[in-house]
Order: structure tokens, then C-alpha cells, then sequence
């Protein structure tokens, strides 16, 4: 898929392991693993106290194209609850949107967490609220609501249309 899709940046919300259960098998090599006609390298491991940056080579054998990923690896996001302040998870997307922005403007970002919808919901929510400030010096958060449910039901998980009836009432 990172290949397919021409992937620059990949944001994980998740430990490989929280509160004693698996959320997260370790998908980078420590050095360099082969998959069918992919290899992938990792070339670099920051850790930082609230996120781990990791640079990673991936080579098509086949053609000898090269491309390098960066991976921001979210780690004080607990499971079944929030980071202990805002500040951080904004330092963090900040982090990220200037990679995006450098690298990946017209190419999609992966973003997961252990099932695909909680943190991965929040997080792409914030970075399109942040971005809508930014851009229109407004938010739209129903819109936002209504956008991510119709791409991706499960990401927002109550019927927001009832929802929204209610508080126009």
C-alpha cells in the first residue's frame, strides 16, 4: 500500500502493546526486511518523551526505484482515554503537517491506531479543524463530523444526522 499509493508520511497513534494486550504488530524492520520485490530499511529512530520519528528506505527491486518514509509515532495517547495535555498532541500534528507539507502535498498520509477509527478519527479531526482555522479563520465542526461519517461510517460511531435534528430543535 505505501508503495501502491506513494505514501511520504505515516502517523501511528498507538504502543505496539497497551495494557497488556497486542493493539499493534511491529510492521518496521530493525534493519532491513524483504517483502516480495520491496525492501524496507530502516534508517533512522529518534525518541522523543511523547513520539518516536523513524526514517525508513523503501526499494523496489525490480525497478531500483528508492523512497523514503517517515514514520511519527505517536506514544502518549493511552488507550480508552486522552493524552495528559493538549499541547503536545498540537506540538505533534504540528510536526507532522510541515512534513506533510514539505513532502507529501499531493500524495495521501497513513494514519492508524489499533482499530482505525478512536484516535485515528480524533487526530485526522484536529488536523482538519487546525487546518480550517489556519486557512478560512473559521470551524465547521459538524461538517467535519458529517464528512469523516459518510468516508468512513464506523470513524464516528452515533448518528450525528439525529444527533443534529435534536440540537435544532
Amino acid at each position: 500500500m505505501i508503495w501502491e499509493k506513494n505514501v511520504y508520511t505515516i502517523v501511528m497513534l498507538t504502543k505496539c502493546k497497551e495494557q497488556g494486550w497486542v493493539k499493534c504488530e511491529k510492521y518496521w524492520p530493525s534493519g532491513t526486511n524483504h517483502y516480495h520485490n520491496i525492501s524496507v530499511t530502516t534508517t533512522s529512530e529518534i525518541a522523543l518523551e511523547s513520539w518516536t520519528i523513524r526514517d525508513f528506505g523503501i526499494k523496489n527491486e525490480k525497478t531500483e526505484e528508492t523512497r523514503n518514509v517517515r514514520q511519527f509515532h505517536f506514544t502518549a495517547w493511552p488507550d480508552n482515554g486522552v493524552p495528559q495535555t493538549t499541547e503536545v498532541l498540537i506540538d505533534f500534528r504540528h510536526r507532522v503537517r510541515k512534513h506533510m507539507d514539505q513532502f507529501s502535498c499531493h500524495t495521501p498520509t497513513v494514519v492508524h491506531c489499533s482499530a482505525g477509527v478512536g484516535r485515528t478519527g480524533a487526530f485526522i479531526a484536529i488536523d482538519h479543524l487546525i487546518f480550517q482555522i489556519e486557512r478560512d479563520s473559521m470551524v465547521d465542526i459538524y461538517g467535519i463530523v458529517t464528512d469523516m461519517h459518510m468516508h468512513r461510517p464506523l470513524m464516528v460511531q452515533t448518528e450525528i444526522y439525529e444527533n443534529a435534528n435534536n440540537l435544532k430543535q
